[in-house]
């Protein structure tokens, strides 16, 4: 099987030290995993580009781009902040951007896509379509326009709370993918499940906040916990 991955979801420049120590390949930079995550600002996105580098370390950071929770179908002001978020991302240089919009029947917003796809391919920036992709109506037609606008990677859970629950589903979209795009599974992946969830899917990057309760009570990303996904993935 094919060397694989793990990005960790990041809500604050300590889980990005975390995941920097726990050896992760890349992170998506967030702000508020309570909602899901929204746009980190400018600062943090500074911040924590300083921080991999001080390290050292290879670990690429990829920028969420989302400006409120809630559904993915947004007004012409927000796809504004997002291009802008997305234009500032690009002159700090990150390595990619997660985006995601759609229509209100359920399909990929194409035309936005497109244009701020080629805008932060046009800087370098990898680009990955959210978990957006979890509520399209059709999973197929939906990656097929991904795939044509030339998207890099699509994270999901296969439309299902959790990557485990979606796995058949996660299986027939890397199938269907093939080495057009990335399928990125993610949401609820430990390092209990992911020797399953790789087995079922034969996806080869993986997506989590590696976060288990602190002294605190509260759940924070844990170096252990990305290490240990991290030596699962390592394997063959």
């Amino acid at each position: 099987m094919k060397h694989s991955i793990l990005e960790v979801c990041a809500d604050s420049l300590n889980a990005v030290s975390e995941a920097v120590a726990g050896g992760a390949a890349r992170v998506e930079l967030c702000r508020n995993l309570d909602v899901d995550g929204l746009t980190p600002d400018e600062n943090t996105i500074k911040e924590a580009m300083f921080l991999v580098q001080q390290a050292g370390k290879p670990l690429k950071i990829m920028v969420l781009i989302r400006p409120r929770p809630g559904n993915f179908v947004y007004s012409d002001a927000e796809k504004q902040i997002m291009a802008r978020s997305i234009e500032k991302a690009c002159s700090i240089g990150v390595h990619g951007v997660v985006i995601g919009s759609l229509n209100a029947d359920g399909t990929i917003d194409a035309e936005w896509i497109k244009a701020m796809s080629s805008l932060a391919h046009s800087h370098g920036l990898q680009v990955t379509f959210h978990r957006a992709f979890d509520h399209v109506t059709n999973f197929a037609q939906a990656l097929e326009t991904l795939i044509s606008i030339g998207v890099d990677r699509v994270l999901t859970s296969g439309g299902l709370p959790s990557a485990m629950e979606g796995a058949g589903t996660l299986s027939k979209l890397v199938s269907l993918a093939g080495n057009r795009i990335i399928i990125m599974p993610g949401a609820g992946i430990t390092s209990e499940n992911i020797a399953s969830i790789r087995q079922k899917t034969a996806a080869n990057e993986f997506h989590g906040s590696c976060r288990i309760k602190a002294h605190d009570g509260l759940p924070h990303t844990n170096r252990a916990e990305v290490n240990a996904i991290v030596k699962i993935l390592s394997k063959s």
